[in-house]
C-alpha cells in the first residue's frame, strides 16, 4: 500500500471516527436537554456541561469541514443569502445555551443585506466566535452585520476583558506567515485556523476574504469579525 493511500485510508477513518463521536454527544445533549425540561433548578446545574459538550462538537464539525476543504473534488457551496435571517438562524441555535449563562444575544444587521457565501463554512466560523464570546463575555454579546467598500463584514462582540495583548499579535503574525496551527500549544487555535481558510476561500473580482481580531467592541469587550468580497451586498437583486 503506498504512502498516498494510507493517508487517504487514515484521513477516511478519521472521518468516520469524527461523526461517530458527533452521535455520541448528540445523545449527552438530548439527554441534558430532558434533564432540564423535567427539572429546572437539576438543569442549571448542567448548563456549564451542556456548552462544554457543544463546544466539542463544534470542533468535530470544524474538523470535517476542514477534510472536506482538503478533498480534491472540493467546490465552495456558495449561494446568495439574506444576512438578517442567517443571522437570526444562528441566534436561534445559541438562544438555550445563552439563556442557561443569562447571556443576551443581540442582531444588528440591516434589513434587505444580502451577499453570495458558502454559508455552511461561514456559519461555522460565527458559531466558533459566538462559542468563544460565551466564555468570556459579562452579560451581552452582540452579532452584528454591514457592508463597507465592497465587502460584507460579520461581527461578534462581546463586553469582556477583551482578548489578551499576545493573542492579538500572535494572530497578526499568523496572518502575515499563513501560520498553521500550533500543535504544541495546549490552545491550538482551530477556530482561527479554520475561520482563516474559510475566509481566503470567499474570493470576488480580486479580493479575498480575511478575518480582524481587536479590543475595539463598541460594548467594551473583544470584537471577531470575518469579511466576505461582495460587488455590493446591499444592493444584490435576486
Amino acid at each position: 500500500m503506498t504512502s498516498d493511500s494510507q493517508k487517504k485510508h487514515f484521513e477516511a477513518a478519521l472521518a468516520l471516527t469524527i461523526h461517530d463521536v458527533k452521535n455520541s454527544l448528540a445523545l449527552f445533549l438530548d439527554r441534558i436537554e430532558v434533564l432540564q425540561a423535567q427539572d429546572e433548578i437539576v438543569g442549571k446545574k448542567y448548563a456549564d456541561f451542556k456548552y462544554e459538550i457543544k463546544r466539542v462538537n463544534n470542533n468535530l464539525v470544524r474538523l470535517l469541514a476542514l477534510y472536506k476543504v482538503g478533498a480534491e473534488n472540493f467546490a465552495l457551496q456558495d449561494d446568495f443569502y439574506y444576512i438578517d435571517d442567517f443571522l437570526a438562524e444562528i441566534a436561534a441555535e445559541y438562544a438555550a445555551v445563552l439563556q442557561d449563562k443569562s447571556i443576551k444575544l443581540i442582531i444588528d444587521c440591516p434589513e434587505g443585506l444580502n451577499c453570495k457565501m458558502d454559508k455552511g463554512l461561514v456559519y461555522g466560523v460565527l458559531d466558533n466566535a459566538i462559542n468563544n464570546a460565551a466564555r468570556y463575555t459579562c452579560s451581552k454579546i452582540i452579532l452584528k452585520a454591514l457592508e463597507k467598500d465592497g465587502f460584507l463584514i460579520l461581527s461578534v462582540e462581546d463586553d469582556g476583558k477583551g482578548y489578551p495583548e499576545h493573542m492579538l499579535m500572535e494572530n497578526q503574525q499568523q496572518e502575515r506567515c499563513n501560520t498553521d496551527i500550533d500543535v504544541s500549544n495546549s490552545t491550538t487555535g482551530l477556530g482561527l485556523f479554520f475561520s482563516r481558510i474559510v475566509a481566503g476561500l470567499h474570493q470576488y473580482n480580486g479580493k479575498t476574504g480575511s478575518i480582524c481580531m481587536t479590543n475595539q467592541s463598541k460594548i467594551g469587550g473583544s470584537c471577531f469579525s470575518i469579511c466576505l468580497p461582495s460587488d455590493d451586498a446591499s444592493q444584490i437583486e435576486f
